[in-house]
């Protein structure tokens, strides 16, 4: 698994108790230096920007509530199986099998009803609201898409951007 190594540690760690102090994201790029406002602002990714795949509810108080399609910026992913994330003005944990990196070019979609596929076509089986990223072009009405660990062939008539 990659670690986030584009910012500092001492930026991230800033990004991440400016969060925990109320501060939203334009209140922080105000507080950063120049050359770190810069480099956010040309390169987004940066932050390393996760989307939710599924519904999470907290059971703790350090917790991240998350819904499907919600776009979480990574502050920590030191923890193979917590990760710690930031979604609009809130700051927590979440299982990291929740969330599927988004890379620069990406598209994010939602399954607006159930495809079954066929595992021999190199297709793969969406539910009807499931979340899934690609980075590729459409071929002959289908596109290849991943859901965490699944990769594989999808309709375009199924998907709709978010």
């Amino acid at each position: 698994m990659a670690k986030t190594k584009e910012l500092s540690k001492d930026v991230r760690d800033k990004i991440v108790d400016l969060h925990k102090a109320g501060m939203g994201y334009k209140t922080i790029a105000k507080q950063l230096g120049e050359k770190e406002r810069r480099r956010l602002q040309n390169d987004i990714l940066q932050l390393n920007t996760y989307v939710a795949l599924f519904t999470f509810t907290p059971q703790e108080s350090e917790d991240l509530e998350m819904r499907p399609g919600d776009r979480i910026v990574l502050a920590d992913d030191s923890n193979d199986d917590w990760w710690k994330g930031v979604i609009e003005d809130r700051i927590g944990f979440f299982p990291a099998a929740f969330a599927h990196q988004v890379k620069a070019g990406d598209r994010v979609f939602r399954c607006h009803r159930t495809f079954i596929g066929c595992k021999e076509q190199g297709q793969i089986t969406l539910k009807e609201g499931q979340i899934c990223v690609s980075g590729e072009d459409e071929h002959s009405g289908f596109i290849r898409v991943a859901s965490g660990k699944k990769r594989g062939y999808v309709p375009c008539d199924v998907l709709e951007n978010i």
